[in-house]
């Protein structure tokens, strides 16, 4: 499978004008996008100029009266880390140690109402910070608006998610190849790790999850190294992640053997459950 190329500005510029006019709709002055490598999700931050922390935090900010875009970090690793983060095309760069001083040395003073997102995943003295330095101004979640503009998916969004869903499915086909008889939980979760970052993944953006036997009946399983017996049921959940998407997909299947009555009972309860 072959991995997309990246976004292009002519896209970014795009998502820019849909929240324009979802901004304008709102009567919101300007818009806030705070996201923090401490969640490892790049949410709205990355969707609206592509930036994914990988240490400290970001804000994105947007002015639509004067189609000012702006990036502002915390922490100078992702300077040192990555230089081409400081040529921005579309936004301008600032390092800063203060988020909240310089969101308003940045932001026009007829700006009143400021539409957030990502306000919930603030550590403490960035949201004091921020709240101190917007006063006079209206905060107001702008979640609604910011998912308005997401909701229609362009060409290059389709064919990211494309992407990671076959990433997905390539988890799911090893997890099938690898479960048997006397194979251990951690074993088919490490080949599973494997192949889809071979195949492409970024990262997971959840614990892979593997079970066997009784243990498929807990809620979340991370893989021990319990192996597997004939008969057994077998279940996974693993969450890949690539150009900022996530994907989410569960598998689960019946090794060959013989398997209690109640096994055999609850499976036909299932069968006729799905037929209704």
């Amino acid at each position: 499978m072959r991995r997309p190329p990246p976004f292009s500005n002519q896209e970014y510029q795009r998502r820019m004008r849909l929240l324009a006019t979802e901004l304008a709709e709102a009567n919101l002055d300007a818009f806030l996008a705070f996201s923090s490598s401490w969640y490892r999700s790049p949410g709205s931050v990355r969707y609206c100029c592509g930036y994914d922390c990988v240490f400290g935090s970001a804000i994105f900010l947007y002015v639509p009266s004067t189609n000012e875009q702006h990036l502002l970090v915390n922490n100078f690793w992702d300077v040192i880390g990555r230089p081409e983060e400081t040529e921005r095309q579309l936004q301008e760069f600032h390092l800063v140690d203060d988020l909240g001083d310089e969101v308003a040395k940045i932001l026009p003073a007829d700006v009143r109402r400021v539409g957030i997102v990502g306000e919930q995943f603030m550590p403490a003295p960035i949201y004091m910070n921020l709240r101190a330095s917007l006063s006079g101004i209206e905060a107001v979640d702008a979640s609604a608006q910011l998912d308005a503009m997401r909701e229609v998916k362009s060409d290059e969004e389709l064919a990211w998610l494309q992407y990671t869903a076959a990433l997905s499915d390539e988890a799911a086909r090893t997890f099938r190849d690898l479960c048997r008889v006397g194979a251990s939980e951690r074993e088919v979760a490490n080949e599973m790790l494997h192949a889809a970052r071979q195949a492409g993944a970024d990262r997971f953006w959840t614990p892979i999850s593997v079970a066997s036997g009784p243990r498929t009946a807990l809620y979340y399983a991370l893989p021990s190294e319990r192996l597997m017996q004939a008969g057994d049921m077998v279940h996974m959940d693993c969450g890949i992640m690539a150009g900022g998407y996530h994907g989410d997909i569960q598998r689960a299947g019946i090794l060959p053997g013989d398997r209690p009555a109640r096994c055999n009972t609850l499976l036909a309860s299932l069968l006729e459950i799905q037929d209704h």
